[in-house]
């Protein structure tokens, strides 16, 4: 008997998706943060059901459910899931999104429609490597999107060449999921009723990679009350807040920002900041792979909030700080099997499998999904935080006092090392860890690409 194909091709439905406004907003209170995600999330609930998925449902909070039950003989098999993110980034629009589609691509810089904006070799290097492929990149006036719609369209094409083409498997679990690009895409998803016992998360970048490693991550904002006198009688009495702001951003090391920093580097990024001589605000993102250093990095903010607070007088500096994700690794090594049974379905593709660190993070590097993603299992969740204990804490407080040095002078620049880190009154030198990794050419943002394979 011969098998029927699946009726469309992944990027087919990939510019289906793309169309669908389901731009994810910070800041909000609602689940989903904007309802403009029902429409994706309507649209694949039908779809799925068309397909022949079973047990389809959409829930209030737009998290998307589907089953493809165990063929017979193989009920016993894991249950794997497969899950993707639905909403686009709030960075850039994502309405009225018109791809672009370049058919056998000459390996050049490629313009962004007719707007200002092109992907360049000299910003992305990986492009050349793709000559002769078809690609599908935004028009420069929104984003794509192909994060995770890409994604979204793989799973989907995969769940109907299964099912038209009777291909044998276990038990099979579909997620899709709302407001991942804002941080709460985990938050209430339903672990026990997706039925997994293990999952993968289809989202990223290149064809042939496997990620199972993410930054920890954490949120700061830090609020600065000043004192606002007349000018011309303010000595020893004025205390401006944006200079407060200034001084608190000097006193981070000044190589450790994104721009400077690439593979397993951790970083402070300053996502925003306003203030006036009253009034002063800064956002920030913290991010590092390794526990301890993401820890380190943590206690040096409070730390700084504690020394310009004993300068200026307490209230002065106000922080709050909240933990977004967690690295994946953790839980995921004691079950690497999954690892590789992911890069022997790489090799069966005719590609090399690679693994490499994610410079960001995923639904799956949630403690509300112990499951996921790049795949981890339920029952090892409460090893979690296993390294936040009172060692680490010792070496956390080791590394902060390397980090800060002299910056314990509240007033003063402190002196940096060639890595951009406060350098240490006692050895003039602060330790940099995870720089055994060599640079790696950078691929262009799914965001605003995507390469269809011949």
């Amino acid at each position: 008997m011969r098998r029927r194909k699946a009726k469309m091709r992944a990027y087919e439905r990939l510019l289906n998706y793309v169309k669908v406004y389901t731009t994810s907003e910070d800041e909000q209170e609602n689940v989903p943060s904007t309802s403009r995600q029902f429409d994706l999330g309507n649209q694949l609930a039908e779809e799925l059901k068309k397909i022949g998925v079973q047990a389809v449902r959409i829930d209030d909070k737009c998290y998307v459910y589907g089953i493809i039950p165990a063929t017979e003989g193989l009920e016993d098999k894991p249950a794997i899931g497969f899950i993707a993110h639905m909403d686009t980034a709030p960075d850039f629009s994502g309405e009225n999104v018109n791809p672009q589609i370049i058919p056998n691509y000459d390996g050049g810089d490629v313009k962004l429609g007719e707007s200002e904006y092109a992907l360049t070799l000299k910003d992305f290097p990986h492009l050349s490597s793709l000559k002769g492929r078809t690609l599908i990149t935004t028009d420069g006036t929104t984003l794509l999107g192909a994060d995770d719609k890409a994604g979204v369209a793989e799973i989907m094409t995969m769940a109907e060449q299964i099912i038209t083409e009777n291909i044998p498997h276990g038990k099979i679990c579909i997620g899709f999921t709302p407001d991942e690009e804002v941080g709460c895409g985990a938050d209430f998803f339903d672990v026990e009723g997706f039925g997994a016992d293990f999952a993968y998360t289809v989202d990223g970048g290149a064809e042939n990679e496997i990620e199972y490693e993410n930054f920890n991550a954490a949120g700061a904002k830090v609020k600065i009350k000043g004192f606002s006198v007349h000018p011309g009688s303010s000595k020893n009495t004025m205390i401006n807040a944006a200079l407060v702001a200034m001084e608190f951003n000097n006193m981070l090391p000044a190589g450790d920002t994104p721009a400077n920093t690439e593979e397993y580097e951790g970083f402070f990024h300053l996502c925003e900041m306003s203030g006036d001589v009253s009034t002063a605000s800064l956002d920030y993102i913290i991010r590092d792979h390794d526990s301890a250093m993401f820890a380190c990095r943590q206690e040096m903010m409070w730390h700084i909030a504690k020394l310009l607070n004993e300068k200026y007088g307490e209230g002065t500096v106000t922080l709050t700080m909240k933990e977004q994700y967690r690295n994946m690794k953790e839980m995921i090594e004691p079950c690497m099997h999954l690892i590789d049974n992911a890069k022997k379905a790489v090799q069966q593709s005719g590609l090399n499998p690679e693994t490499v660190a994610i410079r960001g993070g995923t639904d799956g590097a949630h403690d509300e999904l112990p499951l996921s993603a790049d795949v981890e299992h339920a029952a090892l969740k409460r090893h979690r935080r296993a390294q936040t204990g009172h060692d680490q804490r010792q070496r956390v407080g080791q590394h902060v006092q390397k980090a800060l040095g002299t910056a314990e002078r509240a007033g003063q620049d402190a002196p940096i090392d060639a890595e951009g880190f406060p350098t240490s009154s006692a050895d003039g030198q602060s330790e940099q860890d995870q720089r055994q990794y060599q640079r790696k050419q950078r691929q262009p943002y799914p965001c605003l690409f995507h390469s269809v394979p011949p």
